[in-house]
């Protein structure tokens, strides 16, 4: 019904629906690349609009060691590693399909406590005469299952985020007995949802497909401009002195964990360096494999290993780079978060991939001078004394077209979104 609401009510009037997000986001305090799905969202949501509560798992981040009013932090164990009584009070809740306004869990897992700490929450905010909306974000499921129990228990609407694909170009276990289980799960968490958020236009024309009436909305990943001032980019950005610099790419974050197909990657473009006999340097933040470092000490290039540094430290080095690498698979839906740090960053984006995918497709239609290596496709690979003049040269990000990114800019788009699931749940 919410549903149905949403779609031929697109630009119902707002204003007077004051929503309270009830956001349950495991990774949020972890200060890894997904923590930021959401950081900056909330961050610049209109207080005088809405109430923030964000349920998360374990705090690794120093800017969350401190009370926050706006965030509840538990440690408990994710399904996967709690105990089978825990285990078995999710599942036995799962298998109601009516409402249960008794629903009080008390096993040892994050989803129960997740779920009490919503109930509780929503129904302060009930009583306070705002109108709740619960939201989760995948992954984990775990997130996406406690929301919709804390949905059904409180009918309130429900908001179910993908930044990644559970049935569709999923990235955990292979086979055909997973891959079921990953369809029947995402068909039960998505059942209620009143809406379906996702960060690619591949993963929106998939939940359009498989669950025909359902309102999805592309809600991209994105960075934060004001986060960190003093490594922010200046209005117009040229690297016009690089011609006395050493060619330096540098890539961040995980490769071949992220996606198996990566490897594979990895090991076709260090093989085009080292055949064009590349003399450049390839500087690495962040954790590799072992199979990653044992390619990069076999090639003979100037590789250099960081390992994992801080989110500033990470930004400025950004900066420093002649390019930044991005490697992708053979995923279709790719978005991954570092494209837009990279962007922000400012320095010229080098993709290297298999296959053409969201991220791809989003420097195509930014239009700058960043550069395409896709290796199912010869013809795209430029001779690396080609890739070296072009690296050598300037580079002008441009501001307008990557705007929309921001967060202070998304922010409005989600408002409006929780605004209106607010609203045709009245």
């Amino acid at each position: 019904m919410i549903s149905a609401a949403l779609k031929y009510q697109a630009r119902i009037p707002v204003e007077t629906a004051f929503p309270a997000l009830v956001l349950l986001a495991h990774h949020h305090c972890s200060g890894n690349i997904a923590s930021q799905r959401f950081a900056g969202l909330v961050k610049y949501l209109p207080r005088d609009k809405h109430s923030v509560f964000i349920i998360s798992g374990p705090a690794t981040a120093e800017e969350h060691e401190q009370h926050d009013p706006e965030l509840f932090v538990d440690s408990s164990p994710l399904l996967s590693k709690a105990s089978i009584a825990a285990r078995w009070e999710v599942l036995r809740h799962m298998a109601l399909v009516r409402r249960n306004d008794h629903l009080e869990m008390q096993g040892n897992s994050w989803i129960a406590k997740a779920v009490n700490a919503a109930r509780a929450r929503i129904q302060s905010e009930k009583n306070r005469g705002k109108h709740p909306v619960v939201m989760a974000t995948y992954s984990p499921i775990d997130a996406l299952i406690a929301a919709r129990l804390v949905a059904i228990a409180e009918d309130v609407p429900l908001i179910q985020d993908f930044r990644d694909g559970l049935a569709f170009e999923n990235l955990g276990r292979p086979g055909a007995l997973f891959k079921s289980l990953r369809k029947i799960l995402e068909a039960w968490v998505v059942r209620p949802a009143a809406v379906i958020t996702t960060v690619s236009r591949p993963l929106v024309r998939h939940f359009e497909k498989t669950y025909e009436g359902k309102v999805v909305s592309l809600l991209y990943n994105g960075f934060d401009a004001e986060a960190l001032p003093e490594v922010a980019m200046p209005a117009q950005k040229q690297r016009s002195d690089k011609r006395k610099q050493t060619i330096s790419i540098g890539h961040f974050g995980r490769i071949s964990s992220s996606e198996a197909a990566r490897l594979e990657t990895l090991r076709m473009f260090i093989s085009a360096l080292v055949d064009g006999k590349f003399s450049g340097r390839l500087e690495f933040f962040g954790t590799l494999t072992s199979s990653e470092i044992a390619i990069l000490n076999l090639s003979g290039l100037d590789c250099t290993f960081q390992g994992h540094v801080d989110r500033k430290v990470a930004l400025e080095q950004m900066k420093e780079m002649s390019a930044l690498i991005i490697l992708t698979g053979k995923s279709e839906s790719v978005a991954t978060g570092k494209i837009y740090e990279y962007l922000f960053a400012g320095n010229r984006i080098l993709i290297a991939t298999q296959a053409k995918n969201e991220a791809t497709r989003i420097l195509e239609e930014i239009g700058d001078d960043d550069v395409i290596m896709d290796f199912s496709d010869p013809a795209s690979i430029p001779p690396v004394e080609v890739l070296v003049e072009k690296l050598l040269g300037s580079f002008t990000r441009n501001l307008d077209a990557i705007k929309k990114f921001d967060k202070s800019v998304q922010a409005k788009e989600f408002s409006e979104i929780l605004q209106r699931v607010a609203k045709a749940q009245v």
